[in-house]
Order: C-alpha cells, then structure tokens, then sequence
C-alpha cells in the first residue's frame, strides 16, 4: 500500500497526463496551442514541486515548496476555465473538480505546515 506522501505523488501526476492528453482532443487553434502549453507546464509543475517539498530540509523549505504546487494549481485551475471557456467544452468538468480538490489538499497542507 502507497503512503498518503506516494498517493499524492501518483494523483498529481495523473492529474498532470489527464490535462495533456485533454488537449490532444481540442482543435488545434493558435489560442488553444498558447493556453494549452500553459496548462501544461503549470499542470505538471504541482507534482514537480510537491516531490521536491517531500524533500525538503527543513519545516520552511517544506511550506515554501508545497505553497509554489498550490500556486500552479491554482494557475491550472484558471487554464482549464479558460479553454474550457474558449472550447465551449464539458469535457473539462473532471479536470476543474479534481484542480479544486488539489488546491484544497495543497493549502491545507501550506495551513498546517505554517501551525507546527
């Protein structure tokens, strides 16, 4: 069984996949390419900074990484409305509610890594 540390790691990175293969069924406007590419690297800077919080060497370091994953999930967040605006697409649905459910994990964790 995955530790809560490794379910987080594999449900950020399958959140990250899900946003880049999302794209692949867009059609591939200019505006789509541009915020696609954001939504991207964004997507798959909140696992990349989690992993390097896990990491980290010391309670500030730990705060400061996870804060920069909430602030990519909340940067994906506002690209996935964005195309999802743009695309006139439902196919984004899934994608905002598990952004939102990331967000909330992430700033909970920033929460309580700010008490201790």
């Amino acid at each position: 069984m995955l530790s809560r540390q490794d379910q987080l790691v594999e449900r950020l990175t399958k959140f990250a996949l899900d946003c880049a293969n999302l794209l692949k069924s867009l059609s591939l406007t200019e505006q789509n390419k541009i915020y696609g590419k954001q939504l991207v690297r964004s997507s798959s800077s909140i696992g990349a900074n989690y992993v390097e919080a896990t990491v980290a060497s010391s309670k500030k370091e730990f705060a400061n990484c996870v804060n920069i994953a909430r602030r990519e999930a909340k940067e994906s967040l506002y690209w996935l409305n964005l195309l999802r605006k743009v695309s006139n697409s439902t196919d984004f649905i899934d994608l905002v509610d598990e952004s939102e459910q990331i967000l909330r994990i992430l700033s909970a964790m920033v929460k309580t890594s700010k008490l201790e």
